[in-house]
């Protein structure tokens, strides 16, 4: 039987202060000793890349002793123009009225929950919700393509939603979602969303303020709770069940807790779903 080949991955720590780099010399390790590096270290099987760091930062440099814990308001943007047209699949589209409304009471909501960032997608209805959020808390926004919406068949933009033709394509795609390696044609399947899933919380863990607002979108950020709920063992049947069976709102708030320190094997836990209170839902 022919041997496949395999990858070994690493993680790299870059630490940068004052324009200095942290750099460690080699010892006694019987591989490149003498030379120096920045902290690095394989990934072991069922580990993320920021755990990876995490762990590797610990041993070897006796950073992070203590234990780093996030708390992430992951949201969905406020309704789109978007969302209520009847050809809905419009990537750049701006908030309608009533998702403004929303963003505004989401801005209340979020007065007290001493969030220190906000990221956004670089999506309009995204950048538009943060931008009110924001903007009432005092902080600039910043922006991700990680947070993007799941990238849809080109065919489908600018096609009335109910139409036979955009019927048709929409449940290829969803009818083989579970197919490893299935593509309709251009769109993002589920090994491309489980990939980006991974990213933006890799990305979200490694940044350096504890309380963070991430303004994201409706399917994406289902993915990203069917990973956390499920782990890295994740299949598309599951994330499938996932997609159909997780509602989740405009501006509905959802609260992801991170812990470096692994707890019953996980690092992740999903502690809110969809709250929608500041709408009087």
């Amino acid at each position: 039987m022919k041997k496949r080949y395999s990858i070994i991955c690493a993680s790299y720590l870059v630490l940068i202060k004052d324009n200095k780099v942290l750099l460690l010399r080699r010892y006694n390790t019987g591989y490149q000793d003498g030379n120096y590096s920045v902290p690095a270290g394989h990934v072991d099987e069922g580990e993320s890349v920021a755990d990876a760091m995490v762990r590797e930062a610990k041993e070897e440099v006796g950073l992070l002793n203590k234990n780093m814990k996030k708390t992430i308001y992951l949201i969905r943007h406020g309704e789109s123009e978007g969302n209520i047209s009847e050809k809905g699949n419009m990537d750049h589209s701006p908030l309608s009225d009533n998702g403004r409304k929303q963003a505004e009471f989401l801005a209340k909501r979020c007065a007290g929950l001493s969030v220190k960032a906000v990221i956004t997608s670089s999506l309009e209805r995204s950048m538009e919700t943060g931008r009110i959020v924001a903007s009432s808390l005092g902080l600039a926004t910043e922006s991700s393509d990680l947070l993007a919406e799941r990238r849809k068949p080109s065919a489908v933009f600018g096609q009335v939603i109910e139409s036979p033709d955009q019927q048709k394509i929409w449940r290829s795609v969803w009818d083989n979602f579970h197919i490893p390696g299935f593509r309709h044609s251009d769109e993002e399947n589920f090994e491309d969303l489980k990939i980006r899933a991974q990213k933006a919380l890799e990305y979200l863990a490694l940044r350096p303020e504890e309380t963070i607002l991430a303004v994201t979108h409706g399917i994406f950020l289902k993915v990203i709770a069917a990973l956390v709920v499920i782990g890295p063992e994740l299949d598309g049947r599951e994330c499938r069940r996932f997609m159909s069976t997780m509602e989740i709102g405009n501006t509905g708030l959802s609260v992801f807790k991170y812990d470096s320190e692994e707890r019953f094997g996980r690092f992740w836990i999903l502690s809110t779903w969809n709250d929608q209170a500041h709408l009087g839902e």
